[in-house]
C-alpha cells in the first residue's frame, strides 16, 4: 500500500449512525500523530455543489463537480487542519487529520487518503439510535407523535424503558433503520472489495472484544506506527466504558454488544430478519435473537 504523502495526511471514519465511529476515531486519536477534528459532513457540501450546478448558474455539470470535488474537499480539510495542528502544537507534516462523519463510505480524496468503515449489528444500532433520537428529539413526526407518551415518561424517569422494554421501539423505525443499514453496509462492503488498499471495514464487535488489538489494526492501516500509541487507554475508551454501567439519558449510554436482546420483540426481530438477515449472517452475526431479556443495569 502506497504511504500517504506529507501533504495528504487525511483519514475518514464512516459508518451508520450509532455504529461506533466516534469511538473508533477517538482510539485513533490516542496516537500522538493523529488528530480527530470532528464531523465535517463533506457529503453535505458535495451534494450542495451538485445542487448549485444543476440550474446552470455555473458552467459545470455533474461530472465536472465530481472532477473538482477532491480539490474542494481538500480546501475545506486544509482550513480545519491548520486550526487543529496549531491547537495541538504539532508538526503539520506528521499529523493525520481524522474526520469521523457517520454515513456511507465515500472516497472523498481518492487514493490520497485512507478510509475506515465501522459496522455494528443492526439490531444494536436500532436500539442505540432510538435512545439517541429520543434524547435529541430527532424522531420523524409520525413516530414522535406515537411515542410522545413514552418519551415523556422516559424523560421523567430515565429507567422507564428498563421497566417497559417492549415500549421502546416503533415498528416504522425498525423498518427504516434496518433498510438504511443494509444500504450503508452493502455499499461499504462493495467499495472495500474494489479498493481494499484504501478502505478497511471493521466490526464494532471485534473492536469491542479486543480494543487494543483493534486499535493496532486501525493505526497500521492508516500508516501510523502502533508502537507510538500509549500502552493503555482512558477508561471511557474501553469497551462498555470500563464497566461504568448504563446511563440511559447520556450520549455514551451503554456501549454494549447484544443490547438488542433486551428490547427487540419477536415481531421486531422478524422484521429485521426479513430485511437484513442475509447480510447479518454474511457478516458473522449469526441467527436472529432469542426472546427479550431483563432490562438494563443501573
Amino acid at each position: 500500500m502506497r504511504p500517504l504523502r506529507r501533504g495528504d495526511r487525511y483519514a475518514f471514519v464512516s459508518g451508520m449512525k450509532k455504529s461506533g465511529t466516534n469511538w473508533a476515531s477517538a482510539l485513533i486519536a490516542t496516537h500522538p500523530d493523529a488528530v480527530t477534528q470532528g464531523e465535517l459532513h463533506l457529503d453535505v457540501l458535495r451534494e450542495a455543489l451538485h445542487a448549485y450546478a444543476a440550474p446552470g448558474w455555473i458552467p459545470v455539470n455533474g461530472d465536472d463537480v465530481e472532477t473538482v470535488w477532491p480539490d474542494v474537499a481538500r480546501l475545506v480539510l486544509g482550513v480545519r487542519r491548520r486550526t487543529q495542528v496549531a491547537t495541538a502544537g504539532r508538526a503539520a507534516r506528521r499529523v493525520l487529520l481524522v474526520d469521523h462523519t457517520p454515513g456511507p463510505a465515500v472516497l472523498h480524496l481518492g487514493a490520497s487518503a485512507r478510509y475506515v468503515h465501522i459496522v455494528r449489528d443492526v439490531r444494536d444500532v436500532i436500539v442505540s439510535d432510538t435512545f439517541h433520537s429520543m434524547r435529541l428529539g430527532e424522531y420523524p413526526p409520525g413516530v414522535a407523535a406515537d411515542q410522545a407518551e413514552h418519551v415523556a415518561a422516559w424523560r421523567a424517569d430515565p429507567w422507564y424503558f428498563s421497566a417497559h422494554p417492549d415500549r421502546l421501539l416503533h415498528p416504522a423505525e425498525v423498518t427504516r433503520l434496518a433498510r438504511t443499514w443494509v444500504d450503508v453496509v452493502t455499499s461499504a462492503l462493495d467499495l472495500a472489495e474494489r479498493r481494499p488498499e484504501l478502505l478497511l471495514v471493521m466490526r464494532y464487535e471485534d473492536l469491542h472484544a479486543d480494543v487494543l488489538g483493534g486499535r493496532r489494526s486501525l493505526l497500521a492501516f492508516l500508516g501510523l506506527d502502533p508502537a507510538g500509541a500509549p500502552a493503555d487507554i482512558d477508561r471511557m475508551l474501553r469497551p462498555g466504558f470500563d464497566g461504568r454501567g448504563e446511563r440511559p439519558a447520556e450520549f455514551n449510554r451503554k456501549g454494549a454488544v447484544g443490547d438488542h436482546r433486551t428490547y427487540l420483540s419477536g415481531a421486531d426481530a422478524d422484521e429485521v430478519e426479513r430485511i437484513a438477515g442475509a447480510l447479518l449472517r454474511r457478516l458473522g452475526y449469526g441467527e436472529p435473537p432469542g426472546p427479550p431479556q431483563a432490562g438494563g443495569t443501573r
